[in-house]
């Protein structure tokens, strides 16, 4: 990742907020956990922008709505690169803050227990965990 500049950083914060989905999975093969970060849009410039800010793929979508629709236009990072993403955009995040915080939290327990899928307790610790850090978001804001 380039050093990047704060206005550029929050241009990035905003279109990751606007356009953007954090998730943490479970991968199919393997079932090790992934935290991915994935924008989707018909401005092909704009995906292209993040793609060149943060690496990461960057693809064309197929529609499924019909061939009148606009192409729509992908870019994604995951695990590592998905943690630094968000670890620069965390500042500039207002509508999203919960999933960055809980996307990097997350990311503290795969560090810990590894990403394969963790047995019933360590599945425990890390409910608590993340519900302790949600009530702490709606507290603290």
């Amino acid at each position: 990742m380039t050093e990047l500049l704060p206005t550029q950083l929050a241009w990035a914060a905003g279109f990751i907020e606007g356009e953007g989905c954090i998730r943490l999975y479970v991968h199919t093969r393997g079932g090790a956990w992934k935290l991915r970060v994935t924008v989707g849009s018909t401005n092909v410039l704009q995906v292209k922008q993040l793609h060149e800010y943060f690496g990461g793929s960057f693809y064309p979508r197929k529609s499924t709505f019909g061939k009148h629709t606009k192409p729509q236009w992908c870019w994604e990072v995951s695990t590592r690169s998905a943690e630094e993403v968000l670890r620069a955009i965390e500042p500039y995040i207002v509508g999203k803050k919960e999933e960055v915080r809980l996307g990097l939290l997350s990311r503290q327990y795969i560090a810990k227990y590894g990403p394969r899928k963790p047995d019933r307790i360590k599945l425990a610790e890390i409910d608590a965990a993340l519900r302790l850090e949600k009530k702490r978001v709606f507290t603290t804001g």
